[in-house]
């Protein structure tokens, strides 16, 4: 079964500073048919404006991934890391326990991201950040995996028993991911055109998959996305 979110049926927040696309529930955006999808939790699409940002603030128990898609952007936090996300960035914060950390876009330019918060599978562990560039990793026609519960060298180590890949295709390619009926699948598309089992989404659009063993993909133009698969 395969249920698509229009981008235009997402949530929206609109500051001087920041404007934001919910694909769930948040903040003052509440959507009873889209609070979460398995252990996905919040799926938001940021633009933060030249010099301003997300101020201190906590969290906890929750894995909170950012992808840095355009821009830049200064993240510390009270683990006393000061990292600066340049496009193709992957941030893990594990929040555990507890933690505080601000985001700030210094630059001159727009700011694009995604942030995505899992929940995890154990409360209240030892708080974790980690960064990982993945622009080199990521090859044309093939899903890279960029998280993932099991330990990998090449990937962030997320608390919870899934797996996060970017995927980029060419126009005018096809091809398969093969999974298993007991998984759960969300499909965020960044931006491009696909069919996913003949169904249509291009950018901005979701798709929440479950009780499905095959995806055919057929893109139509040069397509980036996003696939969660929850174990």
């Amino acid at each position: 079964m395969l249920k698509i979110l229009l981008s235009n049926d997402r949530g929206f927040t609109q500051l001087n500073w920041l404007k934001s696309k919910h694909s769930f529930s948040f903040a003052d955006y509440y959507n009873p048919n889209y609070v979460h999808f398995d252990a996905l939790r919040v799926l938001n699409e940021d633009f933060i404006t030249p010099n301003s940002g997300f101020a201190t603030h906590q969290h906890n128990n929750m894995e909170i991934i950012t992808y840095l898609i355009q821009g830049e952007l200064t993240h510390k936090d009270s683990l006393n890391n000061t990292t600066v996300l340049h496009s193709g960035d992957v941030q893990l914060l594990s929040a555990g326990s507890g933690i505080t950390h601000s985001a700030f876009n210094y630059s001159p330019n727009l700011t694009h991201l995604l942030q995505i918060w899992i929940i995890p599978n154990e409360k209240d562990s030892a708080p974790f950040h980690q960064q990982k560039n993945f622009a080199n990793k990521i090859h044309e026609n093939s899903f890279t995996k960029i998280a993932s519960y099991l330990p990998a060298e090449d990937t962030l180590p997320i608390k919870q028993n899934a797996e996060i890949y970017i995927a980029k295709f060419k126009q005018d390619t096809n091809t398969i991911f093969n999974t298993d009926h007991k998984h759960n699948i969300y499909i965020h598309i960044i931006n491009g055109d696909v069919s996913i089992n003949n169904s249509h989404l291009s950018i901005g659009d979701g798709a929440s998959i479950s009780n499905e063993s095959t995806l055919s993909f057929s893109f139509k133009a040069n397509t980036e996305f996003l696939l969660f698969k929850f174990n």
